[in-house]
């Protein structure tokens, strides 16, 4: 099995970071990106919507992807069918916030093998600190590039 950690970050309703890491001997892959205008909720959704993007160009199998994020998770694993079966609208017929990131994650979790869970932020589990950490890094970068990440995760 290959564990995943997605996570995002904004500064307010402004920069915002997501990244993505792959946990594969001998080394960590990271994914990363910047927005300059964002919330967290689009950054969480965005590092979900890439790893999925990832695992399916390189035709990864058996990825269990986690995220700190019960918005990303519950989303995922809860709702996601009942919004799709009332045309993208939540229970109280309010259209579903962030269509945009949410269709293309629907539309690759048919095509990849991947069980999504949560995990909780914030309480020592490496790969979501990592990640975590490198979502704060890019929300607050001016060019969105993140260095030095080897000497603080090794």
């Amino acid at each position: 099995m290959i564990n995943v950690y997605v996570d995002g970050s904004c500064i307010g309703n402004g920069p915002g970071g997501w990244s993505v890491v792959i946990k594969q001997d001998p080394n960590d892959i990271v994914l990363y990106g910047k927005c300059n205008q964002s919330t967290n909720s689009r950054m969480e959704l965005t590092a979900m919507l890439e790893a999925l993007k990832y695992i399916h160009a390189n035709h990864m199998t058996d990825c269990h992807i986690h995220s700190d994020s019960q918005y990303v998770t519950r989303g995922i694993n809860e709702f996601m069918k009942g919004w799709a079966a009332r045309g993208w609208r939540k229970s109280d017929g309010k259209s579903v916030a962030n269509q945009d990131i949410w269709l293309p994650i629907e539309q690759l979790l048919e095509s990849v093998d991947v069980t999504i869970s949560y995990v909780p932020g914030h309480v020592g589990v490496h790969g979501n600190e990592k990640a975590d950490a490198i979502a704060g890094l890019a929300a607050r970068s001016k060019k969105g590039l993140v260095t030095n990440l080897q000497l603080r995760y090794r």
